[in-house]
Protein backbone atom coordinates (compact mmCIF):
# COMPACT_ATOMS: atom_id res chain seq x y z
CA UNK A 1 0.00 0.00 0.00
CA UNK A 2 1.61 3.27 -0.90
CA UNK A 3 1.10 6.73 1.11
CA UNK A 4 0.43 10.06 -0.94
CA UNK A 5 2.53 12.44 1.44
CA UNK A 6 0.55 15.71 1.46
CA UNK A 7 2.55 19.27 2.06
CA UNK A 8 0.57 22.31 2.84
CA UNK A 9 2.17 25.73 3.10
CA UNK A 10 0.28 28.44 4.51
CA UNK A 11 1.05 32.11 5.44
CA UNK A 12 -1.90 32.81 7.53
CA UNK A 13 -0.31 35.04 10.90
CA UNK A 14 -2.59 36.47 13.50
CA UNK A 15 -1.51 39.07 15.42
CA UNK A 16 -2.64 40.74 19.01
CA UNK A 17 -2.25 44.27 20.63
CA UNK A 18 -3.85 47.62 20.95
CA UNK A 19 -5.12 49.67 18.26
CA UNK A 20 -3.30 52.34 18.00
CA UNK A 21 -4.93 54.92 15.88
CA UNK A 22 -8.60 55.19 15.11
CA UNK A 23 -8.64 53.27 11.28
CA UNK A 24 -8.92 54.81 8.21
CA UNK A 25 -11.43 54.11 5.82
CA UNK A 26 -10.19 54.84 1.99
CA UNK A 27 -11.18 53.90 -1.53
CA UNK A 28 -9.03 53.04 -4.46
CA UNK A 29 -10.89 53.32 -8.25
CA UNK A 30 -9.89 50.20 -9.76
CA UNK A 31 -8.96 50.44 -13.69
CA UNK A 32 -12.07 48.83 -14.65
CA UNK A 33 -14.03 51.86 -12.98
CA UNK A 34 -15.05 49.67 -10.03
CA UNK A 35 -14.57 51.56 -6.36
CA UNK A 36 -13.25 49.68 -3.46
CA UNK A 37 -12.57 50.64 0.34
CA UNK A 38 -10.19 49.54 2.30
CA UNK A 39 -8.92 50.05 6.07
CA UNK A 40 -5.55 50.55 8.03
CA UNK A 41 -4.38 50.94 11.27
CA UNK A 42 -1.45 50.01 13.39
CA UNK A 43 -0.95 47.43 15.98
CA UNK A 44 1.24 48.22 18.84
CA UNK A 45 2.05 44.82 20.64
CA UNK A 46 3.46 44.64 23.89
CA UNK A 47 7.38 43.86 23.83
CA UNK A 48 7.56 44.51 20.39
CA UNK A 49 9.70 47.82 19.26
CA UNK A 50 7.49 48.38 15.98
CA UNK A 51 3.65 48.24 15.28
CA UNK A 52 2.21 46.23 12.77
CA UNK A 53 0.17 47.60 9.92
CA UNK A 54 -3.34 46.06 9.79
CA UNK A 55 -5.31 46.25 6.26
CA UNK A 56 -8.55 44.60 5.42
CA UNK A 57 -10.77 45.17 2.45
CA UNK A 58 -14.54 45.24 1.77
CA UNK A 59 -17.63 44.90 4.60
CA UNK A 60 -14.48 44.48 7.15
CA UNK A 61 -12.72 47.57 6.57
CA UNK A 62 -16.39 49.31 7.09
CA UNK A 63 -16.92 47.70 10.27
CA UNK A 64 -13.16 47.80 11.63
CA UNK A 65 -13.35 52.23 10.77
CA UNK A 66 -16.88 52.24 12.48
CA UNK A 67 -16.00 50.09 16.17
CA UNK A 68 -12.13 50.07 16.45
CA UNK A 69 -11.07 52.87 18.55
CA UNK A 70 -7.51 53.31 20.07
CA UNK A 71 -6.85 51.37 23.21
CA UNK A 72 -9.00 48.36 21.95
CA UNK A 73 -7.76 45.25 22.31
CA UNK A 74 -7.38 43.28 18.66
CA UNK A 75 -6.69 40.07 17.18
CA UNK A 76 -6.17 40.06 13.57
CA UNK A 77 -5.77 37.08 11.24
CA UNK A 78 -4.70 37.38 7.52
CA UNK A 79 -2.14 36.96 5.54
CA UNK A 80 1.20 38.45 6.84
CA UNK A 81 3.65 40.22 4.68
CA UNK A 82 6.30 42.46 3.89
CA UNK A 83 5.93 46.22 3.61
CA UNK A 84 7.38 46.98 0.04
CA UNK A 85 9.38 49.96 1.18
CA UNK A 86 11.30 46.96 3.29
CA UNK A 87 10.07 48.63 7.09
CA UNK A 88 8.44 46.14 8.49
CA UNK A 89 5.90 43.60 8.72
CA UNK A 90 2.03 44.20 7.54
CA UNK A 91 -0.74 41.60 7.82
CA UNK A 92 -3.97 41.54 5.26
CA UNK A 93 -6.81 40.63 7.76
CA UNK A 94 -9.75 38.52 6.73
CA UNK A 95 -11.28 39.35 10.29
CA UNK A 96 -10.54 41.14 12.94
CA UNK A 97 -12.10 40.82 16.68
CA UNK A 98 -12.90 43.55 18.56
CA UNK A 99 -11.98 42.66 22.67
CA UNK A 100 -12.79 46.37 23.93
CA UNK A 101 -10.13 48.30 26.01
CA UNK A 102 -10.69 46.10 29.40
CA UNK A 103 -8.00 43.56 28.45
CA UNK A 104 -4.75 43.56 29.71
CA UNK A 105 -2.86 41.44 27.72
CA UNK A 106 -0.03 41.50 29.73
CA UNK A 107 -1.84 40.61 33.14
CA UNK A 108 -4.25 38.16 31.37
CA UNK A 109 -3.80 34.54 31.20
CA UNK A 110 -4.17 32.70 27.56
CA UNK A 111 -7.54 31.68 27.88
CA UNK A 112 -9.03 35.00 28.71
CA UNK A 113 -7.65 36.48 25.81
CA UNK A 114 -8.92 33.76 23.29
CA UNK A 115 -11.61 32.06 25.66
CA UNK A 116 -15.09 34.32 25.04
CA UNK A 117 -14.01 34.99 21.13
CA UNK A 118 -14.29 32.94 18.43
CA UNK A 119 -13.55 33.03 14.37
CA UNK A 120 -14.61 31.52 11.18
CA UNK A 121 -11.84 32.33 8.66
CA UNK A 122 -13.23 32.43 4.85
CA UNK A 123 -10.64 30.92 2.86
CA UNK A 124 -7.80 32.92 3.87
CA UNK A 125 -4.63 32.61 3.18
CA UNK A 126 -4.08 29.36 2.04
CA UNK A 127 -1.99 28.59 -0.95
CA UNK A 128 0.58 26.30 -2.64
CA UNK A 129 -1.05 23.28 -1.71
CA UNK A 130 0.33 19.60 -3.49
CA UNK A 131 0.49 16.20 -3.28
Amino acid sequence: MMVKKKEFYCNLGVQTGYAEINPVLKAVRMPDGTVNSFCQFSLAIPGEKMSYTIFCVGELAQQCAEYVMPGDYVIAYGRTTCKRDGSGVCLEAVSVLDGGPAVDIEQAAEDELTGPLHITLRGSGFHNMKE
